[in-house]
């Protein structure tokens, strides 16, 4: 693989405050013509996210972030880990970096017109032939180390609904077997399975089986008239057939022995269920905020777990605090514990800028869909 010149390097440090400065204007540029020329493309995003802009906005912040830190790249290697699960989970292959390549140096020189310079061209050129090349080789790999596990396959799989529950008002978990295998399968405990119907794009939702199990499930929130969540609620019926990407994904558990508050908002608390499948033995309290008792999955469960647990909701006492959420949690935890936090992106915010300010600072965030990552002090730390 060519690395990057010491020119290519000079030139995208030199305009990428300009870029930043345009970055929205031209990832959403990028997004319409690229799915104008290339209708086959939608397959991979979510219409919703387009149509709000969260796409083209996730993807400038991640333009940024590689102009930024293009002569510091292993800055990037936790936002790159995150693309690279994703590319594999959605089944983007090599061949989809080169549309990407065209379409994206054609909306840089549409919106910066004349201030694309040929050596400007060049330069932010080689850039994105660099990191497509990075791309492509870290997602081959991931590719097979996924598919090495009990259990794993490369791309997508067909399974079928072999049960579902209701678990709560709105909430449902959809169980599903593959036809050709009966054995279990292996996963990291938070990881999501990328879900395909029909032909409607596919949806990442968080595994709430144990790992290990023969079958795969996920637990799903009625969220959007419009969206995959309320086709499968009204719709799939046991029997039915799905397509699945592997299980994938960054949020884990970043140690082994470490005590672990779970805090979660809404259907945020599947990542809690997820780690408490896993990791039962270090999790020592769990909080979650939710709109009513009745919106709780595992709410009888989860009494019954010997954990202590704290639950919220808006419709009693109206939205908490941070400090008020985790007032009993921190006169009880040590200095070595670690928190994960799952939930909307300003909740995450708050509670952990609220964490770090009481000397908090193994914190760990997870975003659901399309999004910038969480802006807090810490979040996502390794």
């Amino acid at each position: 693989m060519p690395a990057l010149t010491d020119q290519d390097i000079s030139v995208i440090k030199a305009t990428a405050g300009v870029v930043a400065e345009h970055a929205t204007q031209i990832t959403t540029v990028f997004y319409a013509s690229l799915l104008n020329k290339h209708p086959e493309l939608k397959a991979f995003f979510n219409a919703s996210n387009q149509c709000q802009g969260a796409q083209a906005k996730a993807l400038s912040a991640a333009v940024v972030e590689y102009a930024l830190n293009i002569d510091t790249l292993g800055n990037l290697g936790p936002l790159l880990e995150r693309i690279n699960h994703r590319h594999v989970a959605l089944n983007i292959q090599p061949e989809h970096y080169p549309i990407v390549h065209a379409n994206l140096m054609a909306a840089i020189g549409e919106v910066l017109g004349a201030a694309v310079t040929p050596e400007i061209g060049e330069a932010w050129g080689n850039a994105v032939t660099f990191l497509a090349e990075v791309c492509i080789e870290a997602e081959k790999a991931l590719a097979a180390k996924l598919a090495d596990r009990q259990g794993g396959w490369i791309g997508e799989k067909e399974f079928e609904l072999s049960d579902r529950v209701d678990m709560a008002s709105g909430v449902v978990s959809f169980q599903f077997k593959r036809k050709d295998y009966s054995g279990g399968y292996d996963f990291t405990p938070g990881q999501y399975l990328t879900l395909r119907v029909g032909s409607r794009a596919p949806r990442h939702y968080t595994i709430t089986s144990k790992s290990g199990a023969d079958v795969l499930q996920c637990t799903v929130k009625n969220v959007s008239k419009e969206g995959l969540s309320n086709q499968i609620h009204e719709s799939l019926k046991i029997g039915d057939k799905v397509l699945l990407g592997a299980p994938a994904g960054v949020y884990k558990a970043h140690t082994a022995d470490k005590p672990k508050v779970l805090i979660s908002a809404g259907i945020g608390i599947t990542t809690s269920w997820a780690f408490l499948q896993g990791h039962k033995p270090q999790v020592v309290r769990i909080v979650h905020l939710d709109k009513t008792e009745a919106n709780v999955p595992w709410k009888s469960d989860l009494g019954k777990s010997g954990i202590e647990c704290d639950f919220f909701y808006t419709s009693e006492h109206g939205r908490p605090t941070p400090k008020k959420l985790l007032e009993k949690t921190l006169s009880s935890v040590k200095g070595e514990t670690e928190f994960y936090i799952c939930g909307p992106t300003k909740f995450m915010q708050d509670c952990a800028h609220y964490l770090n300010s009481e000397g908090h600072n193994k914190i760990f965030t997870e975003i659901f869909g399309t999004g910038e990552i969480a802006k807090c002090p810490v979040a996502n730390a390794a």
